[in-house]
């Protein structure tokens, strides 16, 4: 039974130019994929009813794509348009059903289920689905001679989407093919002098490159800190964003950089080895390559460690039924592939998990700084709280008075940056373009960062 050679079609060729590029090509490819998915939401898409329902269920995008597309596409109009729309889907939950009834019990419960996303982030979508279709295009071309040589010579695929591909292998020299070519870059990478931009290519095979791939970040309740981390005290100033976003992201930095302290030997890099790529790649913003660099050289060399073990393996399926598996597209997971892609998958991110650790101790001081007296916080500014905080904050509230606090001082937050949202959308249209900006000038990024957590 002969199989038959796959369609060399536009996808195929898109793969074939990207192995040409530095850097995982599934990682640039599908990086590209949101990005156009950016360009057409903010120039055509962003007052398409379909669209805006599901970035309303979304409850706008996810952290990292809502900040990559302020960041890329500079769009306050379409920013503001969406985030609008978000937050006007938001508020009738937060209000009131009476005014002699403000609160019920049981219903702060319910509201922090609605706050939380209703749906995938529409970007998360996309790049799984991208990454998904280019992959599955290049394990399907692998056996021809020019994708095989093209692949040799390419940076190869990054550790997360190796790991994808291991399981799929079509036959065994492709499985030896990717395994081989990892396997030689990153003793290349860990066995030399690097200066920071080849560094940045050792990084990016061990994690992907930025927003390339899906993060997956565990809810505080369960979080397990690898090591204690003191207790978050945030601190309240004027114009301050969420007080659990300040809180956390000086404790991940602080938690960051005592692990890179603490490596210094193979045996001790297991906390770098298992970084998330978001966490990964803000280790290498909080200090030089100077500092890191050796570190990530020896979380390599123990990858390489994991994938040297020895094992017990049987050849992927041969023959007759991976040939009817193919025809009839089917694919026939490798068992040595899913073995190897198991040892190099990232486990669980101690970053992540000290994340949530202090995201959980954050919420617990600003309950204590609004229970009691009146509630000191409040009476200072309010309780500044992004959306998914305020869900987390919510569901540890102790009783009603303390829910009732935390909602209407979100209510009358959001209230206050819908109607700017409004103002600045007005003053957009051409016809009033000459009056100055106010308070607004800055609303489609404030709502970002309500929505989707500070940068």
């Amino acid at each position: 039974m002969r199989q038959q050679r796959p369609s060399r079609h536009t996808t195929f060729h898109e793969v074939l130019d990207a192995l040409r590029q530095e850097g995982c090509p599934i990682c640039r490819l599908g990086v590209r994929a949101v990005s156009r998915q950016f360009d057409v939401l903010s120039y055509e898409g962003v007052n398409d009813p379909g669209s805006r329902a599901e970035l309303r269920r979304a409850r706008g995008f996810c952290h990292g794509h809502a900040w990559q597309f302020a960041n890329e596409v500079h769009d306050g109009l379409g920013t503001a348009i969406i985030y609008r729309d978000v937050l006007g889907a938001l508020l009738p939950l937060l209000r009131p059903r009476s005014p002699a009834a403000p609160h019920r019990s049981g219903r702060a419960g319910a509201l922090e289920r609605r706050l939380l996303p209703q749906a995938e982030c529409p970007a998360c979508r996309t790049l799984a689905g991208a990454s998904r279709r280019y992959l599955d295009t290049l394990l399907a071309h692998l056996s021809d001679a020019d994708v095989r040589r093209r692949y040799r010579a390419s940076h190869a695929l990054c550790r997360p989407h190796l790991a994808m591909a291991l399981p799929q292998a079509r036959d065994r020299p492709g499985l030896d093919l990717l395994i081989g070519v990892f396997r030689e870059r990153a003793e290349a990478l860990s066995g030399q002098t690097l200066s920071a931009e080849m560094g940045s290519l050792l990084v990016e095979a061990l994690v992907g490159r930025p927003l390339a791939v899906p993060r997956t970040v565990p809810f505080p309740e369960a979080a397990q800190t690898p090591q204690p981390l003191p207790p978050a005290a945030p601190r309240i100033e004027p114009g301050a964003g969420c007080l659990v976003c300040g809180a956390v992201q000086k404790e991940v930095s602080r938690w960051l950089v005592a692990a890179l302290a603490a490596t210094g030997g193979l045996a001790e890099d297991k906390p770098l080895v298992d970084l998330c790529g978001f966490h990964a790649w803000r280790l290498t913003e909080l200090a030089p390559w100077s500092q890191t660099g050796p570190a990530w050289q020896r979380a390599a060399r123990r990858l390489l460690h994991r994938l040297a073990e020895p094992q017990e393996t049987r050849p992927p399926e041969q023959g007759v039924w991976r040939e009817l598996g193919v025809l009839l597209g089917i694919r026939r997971p490798s068992s040595e592939g899913e073995t190897l892609a198991t040892r190099i998958a990232q486990r669980t991110c101690p970053a992540c998990e000290a994340e949530a650790a202090a995201a959980m101790g954050a919420a617990k001081g600003v309950l204590s700084g609004i229970t009691g007296s009146e509630g000191a916080l409040e009476a200072i500014h309010g309780v500044p709280l992004c959306r998914s905080h305020l869900a987390l904050v919510l569901s540890l509230a102790p009783d009603e008075a303390a829910e009732w606090r935390l909602i209407r001082s979100a209510l009358a937050r959001w209230q206050a940056l819908h109607a700017e949202l409004g103002e600045y959308i007005r003053k957009q249209d051409y016809r009033f373009r000459h009056e100055p900006y106010g308070p607004e000038v800055d609303a489609p990024w404030r709502a970002i960062a309500d929505m989707a957590g500070e940068e």
